[in-house]
């Protein structure tokens, strides 16, 4: 029955209250710390100090005390031991020290029902779990911070470098994480629907995030601060030039691209840039092949 009880671990005498979780399985809830490990034996008296049973410790130090939870794993606390901490820690994971305080468990028991991450063990199904929530986020998005997928996970460093390996869809790119081929696939389908020539960034409604992945894989060109051109143009664009021959005026690179000065100056200032041309006065040299 339900109240409060005492039971001496050796000589040490600790009280608590006890609540019954299955047949002849009981939460024993201390008032104060005592030293225990699995397997350890105990008796235990009632409030008149009379002995009532005795009883072998199943888990020393439990950290979930929902009884649902404790029911649930019951099978597990009693027969696997090492599989029952696994989910009972959770995404703390179990640290390798746990086994040697507890008892009932050596680290190459649970070596062979968990995964070690640094100095923790955790459960394939809770990374099994992660990775399938990992892919979910990154099914709607090109890239995330990676900092913000852990606060939404809520895992540290090492498990979620051990998701991101796992999860076929994400791709780590320094502080943030990408869906593979996602971004790809999306600029692939953006070129085609640009226009032709100069492209003025202000008149596009395109989402700028997909913009700047398309420019960092050198798919589109930012020439100047608002005007950008596709790979395609640009490659054009030299092809034309380099027909001039070895120099080139910028009357001639007018006459032969159709483009106001206001356009043309920033696409040739752009070459320059890549390497291709150098200005010297009124003219510019080919200082590198652009086939």
């Amino acid at each position: 029955p339900r109240g409060i009880y005492s039971a001496y671990f050796g000589m040490r005498e600790v009280f608590g209250r006890l609540s019954r979780i299955g047949d002849g399985v009981f939460l024993f809830s201390l008032r104060e710390d005592v030293v225990s490990r699995r397997g350890d034996r105990f008796v235990l008296l009632n409030s008149q100090g009379r002995i009532v049973t005795g009883g072998e410790v199943l888990h020393p130090s439990v950290r979930v005390v929902r009884r649902k939870f404790i029911k649930e794993n019951l099978s597990l606390l009693t027969t696997n031991f090492a599989l029952y901490l696994l989910k009972e820690f959770w995404k703390e994971g179990v640290d390798t020290n746990i086994p040697k305080k507890m008892g009932g468990v050596n680290e190459e028991v649970l070596s062979s029902e968990g995964v070690r991450i640094g100095d923790k063990y955790y459960s394939e199904d809770l990374l099994e779990r992660l990775t399938g929530s990992l892919e979910e986020i990154l099914k709607n998005i090109q890239e995330i911070p990676k900092a913000e997928v852990m606060q939404k996970l809520k895992v540290g460093e090492e498990l979620m470098n051990e998701i991101i390996k796992r999860c076929e869809i994400a791709e780590p790119r320094g502080e943030m994480i990408a869906s593979k081929g996602r971004g790809s696939s999306q600029i692939e389908d953006l070129i085609p629907k640009l226009p032709e020539g100069i492209i003025d960034e202000r008149d596009l409604k395109i989402d700028r995030e997909l913009l700047r992945r398309a420019v960092k894989e050198r798919k589109l060109h930012r020439i100047s601060q608002n005007l950008m051109v596709t790979d395609g143009y640009l490659r054009d664009v030299l092809k034309k030039l380099k027909e001039i021959g070895e120099e080139f005026s910028l009357q001639e690179a007018k006459a032969e691209l159709s483009l106001p000065r206001r356009l043309l100056v920033p696409i040739l200032e752009y070459i320059d840039y890549l390497g291709y041309t150098k200005r010297r006065g009124d003219k510019r040299y080919w200082i590198k092949d652009p086939s």
